[in-house]
């Protein structure tokens, strides 16, 4: 998520340029803002690649290839939703300063509402709205349902009638049930889509004024 940041300082140095290609009438902006999107998912694959393989076996999850693959491909779209927040909060910024600003913001809201830092349960019914629209909270709980809905979480807890497994996963205030997965999938699709748009229209409207 944190290898995002770098996507403001990118698209801030190359903004002085644009603008004046925009102003030139050389292309519209969604021919600027589509490329420096969809050329960067190739990167994205290598990163993500290299980090599973030194990461996934090593910390102990599941060794079914199958949920390898869906914690690979989640992992993916946790990069490409966090790069396209960034160059979204890079454009409307326009300078290291507010983008900074703005950037340590959204982080504080995706942790702190994401059902990290707190679980549903304890996130204030006035603010739930923001649990619901954080795209880590999917993002993690397709995590935990890629994990905990494994044969080795199976065993049923002495304290109760559900699995080891669902029942971690309800402690910390996430749903158990195995399609919670492809909902993260989808809402993480979503949201990647939904940045990048925004990134697009503020590259169209937005001037160079505080350039």
């Amino acid at each position: 998520m944190f290898s995002g940041m770098i996507e403001i300082g990118l698209v801030i140095y190359k903004l002085p340029i644009f603008y004046k290609q925009r102003d030139l009438l050389f292309f519209p902006s969604w021919a600027y803002a589509m490329p420096s999107w969809i050329l960067k998912i190739p990167i994205a694959f290598v990163e993500v690649g290299l980090w599973v393989f030194l990461t996934y076996y090593v910390i102990g999850f599941d060794p079914s290839p199958v949920r390898l693959f869906k914690h690979f491909l989640l992992l993916i779209l946790v990069n490409q939703m966090t790069s396209g927040m960034c160059r979204f909060i890079g454009a409307a910024g326009r300078t290291m300063g507010v983008a900074n600003t703005y950037g340590t913001f959204a982080l504080l809201l995706l942790f702190g509402l994401g059902g990290f830092v707190l679980s549903r349960d304890d996130v204030k019914k006035w603010w739930i709205w923001g649990y619901w629209s954080s795209p880590l909270m999917y993002s993690m709980n397709s995590i935990l349902v890629n994990e905990f809905d494994g044969k080795r979480w199976k065993h049923i807890a002495p304290t109760g009638t559900d699995s080891l497994g669902v029942a971690f996963v309800r402690s910390r205030g996430f749903f158990p049930n195995a399609y919670w997965y492809w909902i993260g999938v989808g809402a993480l699709i979503g949201f990647t889509i939904i940045f990048n748009i925004f990134y697009s229209l503020a590259l169209a409207y937005l001037n160079r004024e505080y350039l």
